[in-house]
């Protein structure tokens, strides 16, 4: 699995509890993998990951009240540094 200091998962990934980290990560690990749009249900809501037209994989995730996206962003490896 990728860690933080190798992907830059967007602004609003840093808000996140601890869970919601693991799991989002998770999900995009799976579709860099397997390259197919993924959902799964998270706590009160659901996440999502999909392959970004512009690069990355894009993440999300809706919570209460259903259906309102409370935090997203696209995961894009970090440039290297020589």
């Amino acid at each position: 699995m990728t860690t933080d200091d190798d992907y830059n998962m967007g602004l609003e990934f840093d808000a996140l509890d601890d869970a919601l980290k693991a799991a989002i990560r998770g999900l995009v690990e799976k579709v860099k993998k397997t390259g197919l749009a993924e959902a799964q249900p998270f706590h009160d809501g659901d996440m999502y990951a999909y392959r970004h037209p512009g690069g990355g994989i894009a993440w999300g995730y809706s919570g209460m009240p259903r259906g309102v996206i409370t935090a997203r962003g696209v995961s894009k490896p970090r440039p290297k540094i020589v």
